[in-house]
């Protein structure tokens, strides 16, 4: 076996370019809160958002996809802001994560992307458990999520847009090699 073509084959395919693009989308409004604004609890707030929706970010149309994300950036939003806004009280934050928590569960049944959706909204939502915040703060908190969720969208659709031949390169060259090896 010839561990160059193993390289080659590797940094060429799509899963090394798709890590590469959720990695920089995720981890780039961190840096830039960090390094130009020197604000560690934003930029790690951003990125929960960012992370939500990158979990959301798998092949497929970009119409549906840009669509889904949107979707998991606002019901990720909706859900921040009302755990936020419960977390003044331990009896109101069980009131509130309780059904949260089931009704996020119960969404799993809408189509094949949702049980990603839910997973990243109950991850938004669990990234915010930890602060007691005011009605304001939540708010505040919950748009800063929004955002990153929406920086992650919008990172994604423009770089797949962009990128949208080489894409489907690196899909068919997959593929190819996976029946070349089945031959083999």
């Amino acid at each position: 076996m010839r561990y160059s073509v193993e390289i080659k084959k590797f940094l060429y395919s799509q899963y090394f370019y798709g890590g590469l693009r959720i990695a920089v989308g995720v981890s780039l409004p961190a840096v830039l809160c960090l390094v130009v604004f020197h604000q560690q609890e934003l930029g790690f707030t951003i990125a929960t958002g960012a992370l939500g929706a990158c979990v959301v970010d798998m092949p497929g149309p970009l119409k549906y996809k840009h669509n889904e994300m949107l979707a998991c950036s606002v019901i990720g939003f909706l859900s921040a802001l009302a755990t936020g806004l419960a977390t003044v009280n331990p009896v109101v934050l069980w009131c509130t994560v309780v059904p949260l928590t089931f009704v996020l569960s119960l969404i799993v049944v809408y189509g094949n992307r949702w049980p990603q959706i839910s997973f990243a909204t109950l991850f938004m939502m669990i990234m915010t458990l930890e602060d007691h915040f005011t009605p304001q703060q939540a708010l505040v908190n919950a748009s800063w999520i929004l955002l990153g969720g929406l920086w992650y969208t919008y990172w994604a659709t423009i770089v797949s847009r962009w990128m949208m031949h080489r894409i489907e390169q690196q899909a068919l060259a997959e593929s190819v090699f996976a029946c070349a090896d089945y031959l083999l």
